[in-house]
């Protein structure tokens, strides 16, 4: 372990087999939290399977199923995996469908009740078009803003966006899905905070 430490010794593989990070915890936590946030509301209860098989140098799980009730009543799924080999056909990042509307592959649809048909009402993909590309990467992530936001809390200008108590919401609602996967059965999430 102290030969990790060494300057100029980075192998983030050989890293996580000493000190392993759960996908779910250090992946998922970001799909949960987006979930969370999107329909301002709680994990009430999940339910997961999970597996080792992506990538054997991990000693633990690198495959997570989740499905998740929410206290709003609502229904949806997280998957957090390591070692993806392409890409799953899933419409992105985020899907959500709604009576309102659906969200998937970076468009918003939503019915036009004159034809009866989907009709696309918003592109994020032609909107996310004209950022500019650092080293030919699209910027989409507003990362100046956020490090700025971040700064401004830090400097006591601006309390941040996400509390500590959504936070651990969103910790809570995984690792009640590791207990599930480890017992086979749905796992009520503790929100008592």
């Amino acid at each position: 372990y102290a030969a990790l430490l060494r300057p100029n010794r980075c192998d983030a593989l050989a890293q996580r087999s000493y000190s392993p990070q759960d996908i779910l915890l250090g992946g998922g936590c970001h799909s949960m939290g987006l979930l969370m946030w999107a329909m301002q509301t709680r994990a009430a209860q999940v339910f997961a399977y999970a597996n080792d098989k992506a990538e054997p140098l991990l000693p633990n799980n690198d495959c997570y199923l989740v499905s998740i009730r929410f206290e709003n009543g609502v229904i949806g799924k997280l998957i957090a995996a390591a070692g993806n080999r392409g890409s799953a056909p899933t419409g992105g990042r985020l899907v959500m469908y709604g009576t309102e509307g659906t969200l998937w592959g970076g468009r918003l649809y939503r019915n036009d009740p004159v034809t009866h048909r989907s009709a696309v009402v918003r592109d994020f993909h032609e909107e996310f078009r004209p950022q500019p590309r650092v080293q030919g990467t699209r910027q989409v992530q507003h990362w100046a803003e956020q490090c700025s936001h971040f700064l401004d809390c830090i400097e006591g200008k601006a309390e941040p966006l996400t509390s500590v108590v959504d936070g651990a919401r969103i910790v809570a609602a995984l690792c009640a899905a590791i207990a599930s996967a480890a017992s086979g059965q749905p796992v009520d999430v503790d929100n008592e905070f």
